[in-house]
């Protein structure tokens, strides 16, 4: 529900928490990104589109001082207790729709370029010898970024774009 809808099977989320000095939760963000055609509801016009092996990465973020999101936080971690474990899909339901409702989502496109190179070889002397190497090297290019502050619309971000848009 990061994009305010459904996510594809297999796109896994990342949660992250922010604390002060004291240690007091400030921020609970939680990102996924989907390579490809991968479809990801709820998302700015145009943000899907590109090249099939563009990357499509999405951040909700809760602001935890707001009364209502640290309520629906502190029932997560109620429920991730072994006493709360049978309030959890609730505590994850209210903070699925805090998530869709609340928080600020920031959408960035990635153009990706890979390129693998590799060798194999043997050899047979008195013993059999063999080895591989495997070179990688992956370009990633911002092709394009919008944000969505809580409550209102997708605005397209060109301040971090630097020349022309794909």
């Amino acid at each position: 529900a990061v994009g305010g809808g459904g996510v594809a099977r297999g796109v896994a989320p990342t949660v992250v928490l922010t604390f002060d000095r004291d240690g007091t939760p400030l921020e609970l963000a939680v990102a996924l990104a989907a390579t490809g055609q991968a479809p990801v509801a709820g998302l700015p016009p145009g943000a899907a589109a590109g090249k099939p092996g563009d990357r499509v990465e999405v951040t909700a973020r809760l602001d935890l001082r707001r009364p209502g999101n640290r309520t629906a936080y502190d029932a997560l971690l109620t429920g991730l207790t072994p006493r709360g474990v049978r309030g959890l899909a609730g505590a994850v339901a209210v903070l699925g729709r805090q998530l869709e409702t609340a928080a600020r989502r920031d959408v960035v496109r990635h153009g990706v370029d890979a390129a693998t190179y590799g060798a194999d070889a043997q050899a047979a002397l008195a013993a059999r010898l063999g080895g591989s190497v495997e070179v990688s090297r992956t370009t990633s290019t911002l092709r394009d970024a919008w944000t969505r502050p809580a409550g209102g619309t997708w605005q397209r971000r060109t301040d971090c774009l630097g020349g022309a848009v794909a």
